[in-house]
């Protein structure tokens, strides 16, 4: 335990010595659901812990027949294309798909790769590579959506809104790096759960021809980062084994706000 004097330093002078105390705000969970409510051909596994529990039952993604894809493969042209370019392209599209051809082999290698017991998801690999990590120009807003936050008309001030914001995420962390959090349903079916791992502790690695994640301990890596005019500030969110509160956390925004100087953006 940190002595009131060494607590007091840390707090002045070290964004990554702090602790907080402000009220703990409270997230809530989805309600357990039991056994009897799930549908025929999913089972948990409790072993994994609540957020993950139904993953092995889970259904794979179906592989949609040659003749759904080549439909709206043709649609997703149409806009785009002259009438003689699409007309081009519908002849090609037939050739593709005529009973003995290309496509109906590949299409024989894809329900082969759906059905190894092997493969948890045929798409998974090639749609990471293809949509993110080898995909060279932005990802926001190219690729995937984005949001703001609402205004906020209790917290004007930038730094104490910042804090409240963190303040909320990690509690909603804690849920996911313990696993307790409860699974997202769609129709009354659980969904994937997988993902949530690289929300937190995760990172983008640069490399050629494609990038690829990063995951670290969330048990060893207690920080954050902000961004502020071009330069980068590592504040800590946990010392002595506890998390800093929302005044505390705000103290060390201000400081940020304090000291970031303008210069020569990254990249």
């Amino acid at each position: 335990m940190l002595t009131s004097a060494a607590r007091s330093h840390a707090l002045r002078n070290n964004f990554r010595q702090t602790r907080l105390s402000l009220p703990t705000i409270p997230v809530m969970a989805s309600a357990k659901r039991s056994n009897s409510s799930l549908p025929p051909g999913y089972s948990e596994d409790k072993s994994k812990g609540a957020m993950l529990r139904f993953q092995d039952s889970l259904p794979r993604l179906p592989v949609p027949t040659l003749e759904e894809t080549a439909k709206r493969y043709l649609k997703s042209l149409h806009p785009l294309l002259s009438a003689t370019e699409y007309s081009n392209s519908k002849a090609a599209v037939k050739e593709f798909i005529k009973p003995g051809g290309i496509g109906n082999k590949l299409q024989e290698k894809l329900v082969a790769k759906r059905e190894d017991p092997a493969t948890k998801n045929w798409i998974y690999e090639w749609w990471n590579d293809a949509a993110y990590l080898a995909y060279r120009d932005p990802v926001v807003p190219y690729v995937s959506y984005f949001y703001s936050h609402r205004d906020d008309r209790m917290r004007r001030d930038p730094a104490k809104r910042a804090a409240a914001i963190t303040s909320a995420v990690l509690e909603f962390k804690k849920l996911v790096d313990n696993g307790s959090l409860e699974p997202e349903y769609m129709k009354k079916l659980p969904i994937c759960m997988d993902s949530y791992k690289w929300m937190f502790n995760a990172t983008r690695m640069a490399a050629r021809p494609a990038d690829y994640p990063a995951k670290f301990s969330s048990s060893e890596n207690k920080h954050i980062i902000a961004i502020r005019k071009n330069q980068f500030f590592l504040i800590s969110h946990e010392v002595g084994g506890k998390q800093l509160n929302s005044t505390e956390l705000e103290r060390q925004f201000n400081k940020v706000y304090q000291s970031a100087q303008r210069v020569p953006a990254v990249g």
